[in-house]
């Protein structure tokens, strides 16, 4: 019996290796760059005519299904249509049992599988399916997990697993559950070292997942390494070979915004040609945000346009209190009061955004019109058009307690863009004591500004001091964005 049993073993261990050799390598050829192309384009029908073409060519197929299930996750995802979400999680696992029926070795098996389930496991996240969204997050990163340990040296592992890490070490504390139930583990150093190596491999061997990588370095660097600048140089460096596509303006008009650069930002969406930007709505959206943050009351013409064409529920209840600010500042009250009413029965509130417009609709308070256009420009980055607006008005809102917390805070916000840094400590210090309950958001992200800014100085002590304080509190609205950021800069203090 011993003897079978290891006669056995040994025929299961060189079959194994037999099938390791024989393994078939993974595949991008010509016809998958250019299908691909059409995926980044939003171009469903491109996209399915050059896939057929690949095929016929002999292209690989895993390497399509591949592309197969990210096309279907961007317009899953885009559309947040529930018919388009449960068709793609019927093939999801069809998907993966074709792969691991596939001739391709176990390392690369495990990559595609890891892509198919992250991107299903982020569109259930979408739609608030947690315990699905998770599970699959989970096996992704387990998979990617067995990679690395197994196989280091094989780049694609890194491609999503370095994102995974980076993200993971700043997950908002009441979602910490989540990371706990999966088991999962990470470190923005970690996560940020893992994007690196796959770059280097992408930049060096013209990969086609290239644009992907930079996208995925420029987010850590601008959203959770605090260089907002240096991300949005990153990307726009990658982007010489790539011709305009609604993505590519998305990520290059955000990481702008993010940047300070609203005016740049504005070039990029006016650049983009209206047949492709259609294909986008959300970026009517951000064209409405970044002329509204210059005083561009023509703003509301970008927003009826995303709310004309987007089909989703996000991003609605913070379009509609937009257009009623733009009431407000041209005066029209009834329009304000209309806008108000539909904010608070439009789309969802699942996110910060969107809740925190609904519950100022709620509430029912107009928004000061001089605190609101200093808010605008300091988001714009128009910080010292922002300064010589609200100067000359402090004085009144500090004797006026309805209006002093925001006023104080604005300034805070207004001296931090201008590089006043003591001033900027002074005024968010003002907003802290001032609100008593620290629930307010404005007096929380004061304390949060006051971090970032000690974290500047080279003040870690204070910076984590404030970061330690954050994660404490409840705000009323952008709770989890603003634990997020904490944790984000404890991350960085720690690397």
């Amino acid at each position: 019996m011993r003897v079978a049993a290891f006669l056995s073993l040994l025929t299961i261990l060189f079959s194994s290796g037999i099938a390791e050799l024989n393994a078939q390598t993974l595949t991008f050829g010509v016809g998958c760059r250019e299908a691909y192309e059409g995926i980044l384009e939003l171009d469903d029908a491109r996209y399915q005519r050059l896939r057929s073409k690949a095929l016929a060519e002999g292209e690989q197929e895993e390497a399509i299904l591949l592309l197969d299930h990210f096309n279907d996750f961007l317009i899953t995802f885009i559309s947040e249509s529930k018919a388009a979400f449960v068709n793609m999680q019927k093939l999801k696992d069809a998907r993966v049992l074709r792969i691991n029926k596939s001739n391709l070795a176990q390392h690369e098996k495990n990559f595609i599988q890891a892509e198919i389930l992250l991107q299903s496991g982020l569109c259930a996240l979408k739609f608030s399916k947690w315990i699905s969204g998770v599970t699959d997050i989970r096996k992704a990163t387990q998979l990617l997990e067995w990679n690395k340990s197994k196989h280091p040296d094989y780049p694609y592992t890194y491609k999503s697993l370095g994102l995974i890490h980076a993200l993971i070490s700043t997950i908002p504390s009441e979602l910490s559950w989540a990371t706990r139930l999966a088991g999962m583990n990470g470190s923005l150093q970690v996560g940020v070292g893992e994007l690196d190596y796959f770059d280097r491999f992408a930049k060096a061997n013209g990969d086609i997942f290239l644009l992907e990588s930079a996208a995925c370095k420029a987010y850590v660097s601008a959203y959770l390494e605090n260089k907002p600048k240096e991300g949005f140089r990153l990307f726009e460096s990658k982007l010489a070979d790539y011709d305009p596509s609604p993505l590519i303006t998305f990520v290059q008009s955000r990481l702008a915004m993010k940047a300070g650069q609203n005016d740049a930002a504005l070039n990029r969406l006016q650049a983009l040609p209206a047949h492709l930007k259609k294909r986008l709505p959300f970026l009517y959206y951000l064209e409405g945000i970044c002329r509204l943050q210059r005083l561009d009351l023509n703003a509301k013409n970008y927003f009826n346009d995303f709310l004309f064409l987007d089909k989703g529920s996000s991003y609605k209840k913070e379009c509609y209190q937009k257009l009623s600010w733009i009431a407000l500042l041209m005066d029209d009250q009834k329009s304000w009061e209309n806008y108000r009413k539909l904010c608070l029965n439009a789309g969802n509130a699942l996110l910060d955004e969107d809740k925190q417009a609904h519950d100022e609709m709620l509430m029912g308070s107009k928004p000061d019109t001089v605190l609101l256009k200093a808010r605008l420009l300091c988001d714009g980055s128009y910080a010292d058009r922002a300064y010589e607006l609200l100067t000359p008005k402090m004085k009144f809102y500090y004797l006026n307690p309805k209006w002093r917390l925001e006023a104080v805070y604005r300034m805070g916000r207004i001296c931090q863009l201008k590089n006043l840094s003591a001033d900027a400590l002074h005024y968010f210090q003002d907003a802290w004591d001032f609100d008593l309950t620290h629930s307010d958001p404005m007096s929380c992200n004061a304390l949060l500004q006051s971090g970032l800014i000690y974290e500047t100085l080279g003040d870690y002590h204070q910076a984590e001091d404030k970061y330690r304080k954050v994660l404490q509190l409840k705000p009323r609205q952008y709770g989890r964005s603003l634990h997020q950021k904490a944790k984000a800069g404890l991350s960085r203090i720690k690397k």
